[in-house]
């Protein structure tokens, strides 16, 4: 799914990231930015109730524009997931910081980028051309898939 994230969900908008999902910061939102988004075909997601209001009175997009009522940003990933029928599972497709496509590279390709130790002890990279992070399923990976399995419902 493609989302669109105003200045309120910052850590919203990485989680779906790092779930894989395309998901622009607006930061500060206007209504120009809410339009180009879900002209995009993206959803527009706030906590904002004015602007929520102005949304969905102006662009008549109550379907694309989505209130999140939670204040934690665990607790608003949850949220959107069940809203949108999401899985609660990482990928390595998005980079978090920037949303741009991460590409698999080799070792010899990040051997300058990364710590000798995170050289010589994993095998799989991954690297963001845009802002040029780098990423290696490391133990922050296994954290975040913890955190995803933590927030499945209890059945």
């Amino acid at each position: 799914m493609r989302f669109a994230a105003d200045s309120m969900l910052g850590k919203l908008a990485k989680w779906l990231r790092l779930m894989g999902h395309d998901t622009v910061y607006l930061g500060r939102s206007d209504i120009k930015k809410i339009k180009a988004a879900l002209d995009e075909g993206r959803i527009f997601l706030t906590r904002n109730t004015r602007l929520y209001d102005l949304a969905t009175r102006r662009l008549c997009e109550k379907r694309k524009i989505y209130f999140v009522q939670a204040n934690h940003p665990k607790e608003q990933l949850r949220e959107v997931a069940s809203r949108f029928n999401i899985p609660l599972t990482r990928t390595f497709r998005l980079c978090c910081v920037c949303n741009f496509a991460l590409k698999r590279v080799s070792r010899q390709i990040v051997k300058d980028l990364v710590p000798e130790y995170i050289y010589f002890n994993h095998k799989t990279f991954y690297f963001c051309a845009k802002c040029g992070r780098v990423y290696w399923p490391g133990s922050h990976a296994k954290r975040i898939s913890e955190t995803l399995a933590d927030l499945l419902p209890v059945e």
